[in-house]
């Protein structure tokens, strides 16, 4: 189980607020009103607001593999905006299963989300396992 707490996503292409909400254990309205439109218009950054809240990270390329031990901010292809990115959290600083998916959009209501899949186990209805993701950033964050 991770410590990180799950924030559902509460509306369209709010993910990545979700996510830095959900890391900064901060509410989303929050996080959503600081960060979502200037973000959307391209004026602020993902790593610009962790950096802003003093977050440890390192920004990841398509060369690094993911270590243990870590969070990361992931991009996966979007299930519901086709054609578009989708901001997910990977946290490996858990060692039962070794890593942690947590997806912003899991539980809204007619939406599709990612879910780790345990051997053995079968899909729900809205469920999609992971095929291939880019790790953005990798942050240091105590486990709770």
């Amino acid at each position: 189980m991770s410590g990180i707490v799950f924030q559902q996503q509460n509306r369209p292409k709010n993910c990545a607020s979700a996510c830095l909400a959900m890391v900064l254990n901060r509410p989303i309205d929050e996080v959503t009103a600081e960060f979502h439109d200037d973000y959307l218009s391209g004026d602020l950054w993902i790593h610009e607001y962790l950096k802003r809240h003093g977050v440890e990270f390192q920004t990841m390329s398509l060369l690094d593999d993911p270590e243990s031990g870590y969070v990361y901010i992931a991009s996966v292809p979007s299930l519901n905006l086709k054609g578009h990115s989708h901001q997910i959290i990977i946290d490996t600083r858990v060692e039962e299963n070794g890593a942690v998916l947590i997806d912003p959009q899991k539980g809204r209501g007619g939406k599709e989300w990612y879910v780790n899949l345990a051997p053995g186990s079968e899909l729900g209805p809205g469920e999609f396992q992971v095929i291939t993701c880019n790790y953005d950033y990798r942050l240091t964050i105590p486990a709770a």
